[in-house]
């Protein structure tokens, strides 16, 4: 909604409207704007019917990105997510700084498991 406030937009549908038609400048400026980048890239949108691929050359760590900047920002005690478990009522709130220190604590176990006589190990996300 910030994005649609700045260029001037007055409703959802205008937005939709104008992405629609300029779609590889739209997520030009989302790229830009919203993730950090490791590497720019250097062609946004590279269309080969029916194949595309976008944001040719560039080197962006999706951990960092949804993780490590917040966690290090004024965003460090806001929240990241609500945890919902079971049994019924098992509700936790998670910081993103809560989330940083879970996420490298997970991290390090292929570390913790080098020592030990393991030929390897997979993590499988669903």
């Amino acid at each position: 909604m910030q994005w649609m406030k700045k260029k001037g937009m007055k409703s959802e549908s205008e937005m939709r409207a104008w992405y629609s038609k300029n779609y590889v400048q739209f997520w030009d400026e989302m790229a830009r704007t919203y993730a950090a980048w490791f590497e720019p890239y250097k062609q946004i949108l590279e269309w080969k019917a029916p194949n595309a691929s976008w944001f040719m050359s560039g080197k962006i760590n999706v951990a960092y990105n949804t993780v490590d900047r917040h966690a290090s920002s004024w965003r460090r005690n806001k929240l990241a997510y609500i945890f919902v478990g079971e049994p019924f009522g098992d509700v936790r709130k998670i910081t993103y700084f809560d989330l940083n220190r879970e996420v490298n604590r997970f991290a390090n176990v292929p570390r913790a498991w080098a020592s030990r006589r393991a030929t390897g190990w997979a993590c499988i996300c669903p």
